[in-house]
């Protein structure tokens, strides 16, 4: 049963979001749902935490330090989305001997400015194992497709379709405090 769904609930469970683009998303997957950032004052318990494009900006132990903190929101049987930049598609593309234009993108970020660079590469696996070691027991796991804009020094413009992995983990359990 989902955490929106709960017995005895009146009103959906709010969905919270952190990374730059993740309120769009999160607007257009669950439009009909309450949300907000996810923030140190953010409402509790959350149905749903939504991180978008942020454990690849950060080291592996401050990545797992996002997670704890995301799953300590979470209702019994709320959801913990994960989406990150798919470095199983980057490897598979690359070790087949496919063009792979947007691989740099995708291993070291975007570098346009001081905080574009990855720190981390996620494969399905490993965000597997780190949704596990904060209580959560993943549900789904797949590689989805995007589409992705890259620029180059002259400033043309090339679209590539990359993948992004998504993992939904559920927290079991007490409800959060």
């Amino acid at each position: 049963m989902s955490a929106n769904a709960s017995e005895g609930a009146s009103a959906p469970l709010v969905t919270l979001y952190m990374g730059e683009g993740a309120e769009a998303e999160v607007a257009r997957r669950w439009p009909d749902e309450p949300r907000a950032e996810l923030t140190e004052t953010a409402p509790r318990p959350a149905g749903r935490v939504y991180l978008y494009n942020c454990l690849q900006r950060l080291g592996r132990g401050k990545a797992l330090g996002l997670l704890q903190f995301a799953a300590s929101f979470l209702a019994r049987d709320g959801e913990l989305h994960v989406v990150v930049p798919s470095f199983d598609f980057v490897v598979d593309e690359l070790a087949r001997g496919h063009e792979c234009p947007a691989w740099p993108f995708l291993v070291h970020g975007p570098q346009d400015d001081e905080h574009g660079y990855f720190l981390s590469a996620w494969d399905i696996p490993s965000l597997r194992s780190y949704l596990n070691q904060v209580g959560c027991v993943v549900v789904q796991a797949k590689a989805l497709p995007a589409s992705m804009r890259l620029y180059g020094l002259q400033g043309e413009e090339e679209e590539a379709i990359v993948k992004y992995n998504h993992v939904v983990g559920v927290k079991y359990g007490a409800d959060t405090e």
